[in-house]
């Protein structure tokens, strides 16, 4: 079951750009341990909550930097314009 999953995931992986596949890794720990909780009844300890805590932070953190440096980066891209530039032959 587990290699059928990971095939069927290998697949999707060329439909997504490389930061959704970047998320989806870094989420992968935390999927773990809500199957676990699912399937086996495994809970986690504190070490373990403090854990998805510190990767859900440190995903929302980064995706939020990037906006905010994306977001930026238009506010100050500007154009050269060409219409006085003339060409000496």
């Amino acid at each position: 079951m587990i290699l059928s999953v990971s095939i069927s995931l290998k697949s999707i992986y060329s439909l997504i750009s490389s930061v959704q596949l970047d998320i989806i890794y870094a989420l992968e720990p935390i999927f773990v341990a809500v199957i676990a909780y699912i399937f086996i009844g495994e809970r986690l300890t504190a070490q373990g909550y403090i854990g998805a805590i510190l990767v859900i932070a440190g995903i929302v953190l980064s995706q939020w930097l990037e906006y905010r440096n994306s977001k930026a980066a238009a506010q100050t891209s500007f154009s050269i314009p060409t219409s006085g530039i003339h060409e000496q032959h």
